[in-house]
């Protein structure tokens, strides 16, 4: 995650590990993390010896630093941020090396255990070596001057650019990555559904006031549902592109997007830029991060400036909860396919220059299309040459045959 906080010193989760005075005796500043981390009876102060005498020699490290060892999550966030945006560090080595320890456990059974170095990052002043142990994840410090390095570390400010981004996790944690964005076509839905859906978007940005005001949180939810291909994800692209804003998509089907999510709207720093959390296929949702859901888009924290957009594609799964309690989705939207006029508007879209002859026969044989269905017809027209109303019975054809083999309904 990207943070712009200062930190002032090492706190929890942050937690210091002197590995290397005194012989090699692992000295913790939480007593809770020296218990977790000796759960696993193998972990030895030896095998900690064993590990970073091979991370001094992997890198070429200089015996003359000292080596401190730091854990928790935060901290991994913190470092992949820098990794990834490469803003901060002057050069950064990756590696996927793997070395094999022999260790013994309390039993004197001997244990054969890997352990992976993911990268250095190289400063003049200190290195940083992501490791992994028995599935857990170190960071190891080398520096002659702690306190300098929490000086540059910990209060080095980031800032967290406007635009689209993807959530990824890996061996350092959760991090952004940009997506990029593009214009597209302002999606044609039945009657005045467009219309009314940007008027509420609209709306909720300008009354910012109005839930101050009243000490509401400011925040909306909003819960696009209907058949898949019907327009929901277009019209999503079409107002992150409209809005400038901080826009996550995260699978609310994921703990771990939910856990960064939290975090992310929990960031007093980002407090008041506007953010716009996507929550794909929320129908999906299993029980076991129900409760998360439920706590991020309703829970006891505060939040600031969020609009959460959801899409269902059978809201008959979807939870009770969600649905009949406003405050969680406040306005739901079902998205339909196309009715007589809408399919109108779409073959015109696509096929100004048609007569309005033939544009009445493609309007019968398009009855129960989706609105991506109408792409697919002026696709076939390019792809195979055929005429405008040949693309329109060639795709008939396709998806009746499947329809027939399937057993399925592909057409509505």
């Amino acid at each position: 995650m990207i943070y712009k906080e200062n930190y002032t010193k090492i706190v929890p989760p942050y937690t210091k590990i002197d590995t290397i005075s005194e012989g090699y005796i692992i000295k913790m500043f939480d007593e809770e993390v020296k218990k977790e981390v000796k759960k696993n009876k193998a972990v030895s102060d030896l095998f900690f010896k064993d590990v970073i005498e091979e991370v001094y020699k992997r890198y070429n490290i200089s015996k003359s630093l000292k080596c401190y060892m730091f854990t928790g999550h935060e901290f991994g966030k913190r470092l992949n941020s820098f990794k990834f945006d490469k803003i901060n560090f002057e050069h950064m080595e990756k590696g996927s090396e793997e070395s094999k320890y022999e260790t013994t456990d309390t039993n004197n059974s001997t244990l054969i255990e890997k352990f992976r170095t993911d990268g250095i990052v190289d400063k003049k002043a200190y290195k940083i070596a992501s490791v992994r142990i028995f599935d857990e994840y170190f960071f190891f410090v080398f520096t002659n001057d702690l306190k300098k390095f929490e000086k540059e570390f910990f209060k080095i400010k980031i800032i967290q650019k406007n635009g689209l981004y993807k959530i990824e996790h890996s061996s350092c944690g959760s991090y952004l990555i940009k997506v990029g964005m593009r214009a597209v076509d302002v999606p044609i839905f039945n009657e005045d559904l467009f219309e009314g859906l940007t008027t509420e978007i609209k709306n909720f940005m300008e009354v910012e006031n109005v839930y101050k005001k009243f000490k509401l949180d400011y925040k909306r939810g909003i819960l696009l549902y209907g058949l898949p291909g019907n327009g929901k994800t277009c019209f999503i692209k079409h107002l992150l592109y409209s809005f400038d804003a901080i826009s996550i998509i995260c699978d609310a089907k994921k703990e771990k997007d939910l856990c960064f999510i939290s975090e992310f709207l929990n960031d007093k720093n980002l407090r008041d830029c506007l953010k716009i959390i996507v929550l794909e296929d929320i129908d999906g949702i299993d029980s076991y991060v129900r409760s998360k859901f439920l706590n991020l888009i309703d829970g006891v924290t505060t939040l600031n400036k969020v609009l959460f957009i959801a899409t269902s594609n059978d809201p008959k799964n979807l939870d009770h909860a969600l649905t009949n309690r406003p405050s969680r989705f406040d306005s739901l939207y079902e998205i339909e396919s196309p009715n007589t006029k809408t399919r109108l508007d779409l073959l015109k879209r696509f096929f100004p220059k048609e007569s309005a002859e033939h544009l009445n026969i493609a309007i019968e044989k398009t009855k129960g299309f989706r609105g991506a269905h109408f792409k697919e017809i002026f696709l076939i027209s390019k792809l195979y040459e055929c005429s405008f109303l040949e693309a329109v019975e060639k795709l008939n054809v396709k998806f009746k045959d499947f329809k027939e083999y399937t057993n399925q309904n592909y057409l509505g």
